[in-house]
């Protein structure tokens, strides 16, 4: 009998230490809910057009002196598809240039969004480019196109063709928030010797050249702080 009480006693000493152990867990025990919120940046990119200065030709195909429009153009509102950033024509209303013509365009281009980008421009034919040999070949090797920056410093300049195959342009670096960037093209196409149809069949005459220019903003990543 007293081996058998003993043999009790010690189940019931373990019976009261398993429920103390669990008890102690359930005391420093605790929970933590932490709320993230996270907002993705957005990239935008406003471009106007602000001046337009040059020796443009009239209805009459006289090449005038020159003159300056100050009328803002959002180029950003692809709605408006009036909107335009040279006046040499379109295919709705053909206006026929003439050598001496040239025209320099002002544009804005402003970070209207919340993340700092770089900007680089390109020039592409529209469609294809044009068949060797052909009047707009020749325009496009003719045309000068020069790219600056507000104060006039040359960034690219080249015929039409170079200024293509060229690639992309950098415009400008790191442009923050709010920030904006003044830069200028100019296209001409100099009065020069062979400029005009010299009776030899190496004309520019009745050429229909299209060409487009785009503007890219690719957000701003420092050195080293994206890695592998």
């Amino acid at each position: 009998m007293k081996s058998k009480a003993i043999m009790i006693s010690a189940a019931v000493v373990l019976l009261c230490a398993a429920v103390v152990i669990g008890a102690s867990f359930a005391l420093f025990s605790q929970q933590t809910a932490v709320e993230t919120y996270l907002s993705a940046g957005r990239l935008s990119a406003n471009l106007v057009r602000t001046d337009l200065k040059g020796q443009f030709v009239d209805g009459n195909g006289i090449l005038g002196a020159e003159t300056t429009v100050d009328e803002d153009v959002d180029l950003s509102d692809t709605d408006n598809t009036t909107n335009a950033a040279f006046a040499f024509g379109s295919n709705s209303s053909v206006i026929y240039n003439v050598p001496g013509v040239w025209e320099e365009a002002f544009f804005r281009l402003t970070n209207s969004g919340n993340v700092a980008f770089d900007s680089t421009l390109a020039f592409s034919f529209v469609d294809n480019a044009p068949s060797a040999d052909t009047p707009e070949s020749r325009l496009a090797d003719k045309l000068v196109v020069t790219v600056s920056d507000n104060l006039g410093s040359v960034l690219k300049t080249g015929s039409l063709t170079e200024v293509v195959n060229g690639g992309a342009i950098t415009l400008n670096t790191r442009q923050l928030a709010g920030g904006s960037f003044v830069f200028r093209i100019k296209i001409e196409l100099p009065y020069e010797s062979g400029s005009a149809d010299d009776g030899t069949g190496e004309t520019i005459m009745n050429a229909n050249l299209r060409f487009t220019f785009t503007v890219t903003a690719t957000q701003t990543v420092e050195e080293g702080a994206i890695s592998d």
